[in-house]
């Protein structure tokens, strides 16, 4: 068996998805370039596209691998895009 390196707590500390306004500033403000690139699409396609982009960089992942999205992330990814 292989030993973990890092225990529960401390891994969703590193690669958690947090729901705290200050740890979502940090880790998924939108670029104006970002939100430039999703303008000719609808609503709920700017908001899935800033969504899928904001998992890519942090923890590395897409919405396919979750089992459901993280309210609080689509709630600030929303209010950044006025949605």
């Amino acid at each position: 068996a292989r030993r973990q390196l890092l225990t529960d707590k401390e891994r969703n500390a590193l690669l958690g998805i947090p729901a705290e306004p200050d740890a979502l500033a940090r880790r998924f403000t939108l670029s104006q370039a970002d939100q430039e690139l999703g303008q000719a699409r609808d609503d709920a396609n700017r908001l899935g596209y800033a969504t899928q982009l904001a998992l890519l960089r942090h923890p590395g992942t897409v919405l396919a691998n979750l089992d459901r999205p993280p309210e609080a992330l689509v709630a600030w990814l929303a209010a950044q895009l006025d949605i």
